[in-house]
């Protein structure tokens, strides 16, 4: 579950890694990458988050700890905010994604 929850985060990261990667485009598209790819790692995290909060109560139930998970995800710790989050945009699901990457 750790593993989880750690690849998660580093999806979150690579998703925001490629929100720059198109170079030489409109500031439109521009602006819709990242916009994209920043709602995309807002998704890996809210996974993440989720999950651990799911999975803690089953967890201490069976006496097993959740130390090991990275802090920002611990239920009991103070969630820090992630810069994936700072950047959160409005964006409708009725696009194609294709237009994009």
């Amino acid at each position: 579950m750790r593993r989880v929850l750690q690849f998660l985060e580093w999806k979150a990261n690579w998703w925001m890694d490629q929100g720059n990667l198109r170079q030489g485009v409109s500031v439109e598209l521009h602006e819709g990458c990242t916009a994209y790819a920043a709602k995309q790692a807002g998704i890996m995290l809210s996974l993440a988050t989720s999950f651990a909060q799911d999975w803690t109560p089953l967890l201490e139930g069976h006496g097993m700890e959740t130390v090991l998970w990275p802090e920002k995800f611990r239920v009991d710790a103070q969630v820090s905010a992630h810069p994936c989050q700072v950047l959160e945009v409005d964006v409708e699901d009725d696009f194609d994604d294709d237009l994009f990457f």
